[in-house]
């Protein structure tokens, strides 16, 4: 399975649950290993976002406006996310290249 993040990447929220619908579009870093997120039946990565804005997040069933950091253990699908590529890294990917275009490329955000 070839995953669309790796540990240390920037990333786009580009699909959300509508309860987070908010948290789309917001820039977050990811963090490894990836595993297996219960609840999202999806390998997914713990992320926290650039900036201090509060993220839409489930503590325990219930959705609230949180500071994230990596103590707040918050995980995200890996096929949710849209990793932030410079040229350089570009140029060293050897599968799915047709995939991982720049940033200034259109994206349709869904909500699932």
């Amino acid at each position: 399975m070839t995953l669309r993040c790796k540990d240390g990447d920037l990333a786009i929220i580009v699909r959300e649950t509508p309860e987070c619908v908010d948290n789309l579009g917001r820039l977050v870093e990811v963090k490894g290993p990836s595993r297996w997120g219960i609840g999202y039946e999806l390998v997914c990565w713990q992320i926290r976002p650039v900036n201090a804005v509060p993220l839409m997040v489930d503590v325990d069933g219930i959705i609230v406006r949180e500071v994230v950091g990596w103590e707040s253990h918050v995980i995200h699908p890996d096929t949710w996310l849209m990793p932030i590529k410079n040229s350089e890294e570009e140029k060293n990917e050897t599968s799915e290249v047709a995939i991982k275009k720049p940033l200034s490329i259109a994206y349709e955000p869904v909500i699932v």
